[in-house]
């Protein structure tokens, strides 16, 4: 996936998030389909991760692929250049799963990203939708994803004992794993 979002310069400063995704598939990989550890739920454990890094490579895919985020989001934006800590947005989240399948997929819809990069799920999902649905369906699916939004007051480019439960679901395939269903969710509500 490749998408630019600032002049190239800054575009190609934000690549050096990227190697830490690459870092946290290491382990994701081969324990998602390691047969001895079924489930619907993977936990992520390392000392040597650094999540303040992990997050702002989520978010500048999701900047790349919405035309509007970068200006409602001003300080994530500069955090995501600079590396520097910043207070999450409280009007949005950003939710993390792990898949076991293969494709890549991206959703970029009124008001929010689903980007399927295996083996993670990132969903940004905007957090009044999010509870509307909550109201108006019962649930919104997005309970069983784990909020790693608080990411962002981390500095990156430091390491820490990351500790994190992740919940395995679908994008393309039925099965009995939860649905990650943005399109759905904002169809039935009108918000497409």
């Amino acid at each position: 996936m490749w998408g630019r979002w600032f002049c190239e310069r800054c575009n190609n400063a934000t690549g050096r998030w990227d190697e830490e995704y690459l870092r946290w598939i290491e382990d994701l990989f081969p324990a998602l389909n390691d047969t001895r550890l079924p489930g619907d739920r993977l936990e992520i454990s390392s000392t040597q991760l650094d999540p303040g890094a992990f997050a702002r490579c989520l978010w500048a895919w999701m900047f790349a692929l919405s035309d509007d985020l970068r200006g409602h989001q001003p300080a994530v934006a500069a955090s995501v250049l600079s590396g520097d800590p910043v207070e999450p947005p409280r009007n949005h989240r950003l939710m993390l799963a792990a898949t076991r399948e293969l494709q890549s997929a991206i959703f970029v819809l009124s008001f929010s990203v689903n980007v399927t990069a295996p083996p993670f799920v990132a969903s940004l999902v905007y957090a009044p939708i999010a509870e509307r649905l909550k109201r108006e369906l019962g649930s919104t699916g997005f309970e069983a994803l784990t909020d790693v939004s608080g990411w962002l007051r981390l500095p990156a480019r430091t390491l820490h004992a990351v500790k994190v439960e992740l919940q395995v679901v679908h994008t393309f395939e039925g099965g009995d794993l939860p649905p990650i269903g943005l399109p759905i969710f904002d169809q039935r509500l009108g918000l497409a």
